[in-house]
């Protein structure tokens, strides 16, 4: 099945129904130490003490030709294998695309879902002490393209909370014996840690553009 027919017309009613955030709004973004992310993810979340502030609501939109350049590269063949794969991504569009194809006999699932954080997310762990086949591993599939795999353990996390400069990002982070290959290309990178990072980004006028690099 093609996945940019699948993706794309529930990406447009996603996109009306749930992309908006005050204009006032810092990004949550996840790091171990205190639930947001750091590095190369973006600036931290503000405390989640902090008060409630009030102004206009607006929805982000996003063009379509803008949408359809992420998804090319979401379909695009591209597998990354590590001992520990971390996944970060906004909760609009990649909800639904990502997809756990990991066997549950061999592969433990477990909800990290956190209401306080507005995070929706899961972990996977295998069950094997020395995972020996492939069924052992944890392994998520995003859109048609991406596929990756963890000797060890795969963690999800999507953020409700976003901006008006970057309302989509994903970033896909692999530690330990980290190997990226592009299918088509044939390019493969191989090192410690290695990261797939994408976003799409406001322009001064307005407009939308997709960012992407590996890192």
């Amino acid at each position: 099945m093609n996945g940019k027919r699948l993706l794309l017309p529930a990406l447009v009613m996603l996109l009306a129904a749930c992309a908006s955030a005050p204009a006032n709004q810092a990004p949550l973004v996840w790091s171990e130490e205190n639930g947001s992310a750091g590095g190369d993810t973006g600036p931290a979340a503000p405390p989640e003490d902090a008060p409630e502030k009030t102004g206009p609501v607006e929805k982000v939109t996003v063009e379509h030709a803008v949408i359809e350049e992420l998804m090319k590269i979401l379909n695009r063949e591209q597998i990354l294998t590590a001992d520990l794969i971390e996944i970060d991504a906004s909760l609009v569009p990649f909800q639904i695309a990502i997809v756990s194809v990991a066997d549950p006999a061999y592969v433990e699932k477990m909800d990290l879902s956190s209401k306080a954080r507005k995070t929706t997310g899961f972990r996977l762990r295998t069950r094997m002490q020395q995972p020996a086949l492939e069924r052992d591993f944890p392994h998520v599939r995003l859109g048609d393209g991406i596929s990756v795999m963890a000797a060890h353990e795969i963690r999800v996390k999507l953020y409700m909370k976003v901006t008006y400069e970057r309302p989509m990002f994903l970033r896909i982070r692999g530690t330990g014996d980290a190997v990226y290959r592009d299918v088509k290309s044939g390019s493969r990178i191989s090192r410690d840690q290695i990261t797939i990072y994408a976003e799409v980004v406001r322009r001064g006028d307005g407009s939308h553009k997709v960012n992407q690099r590996i890192l």
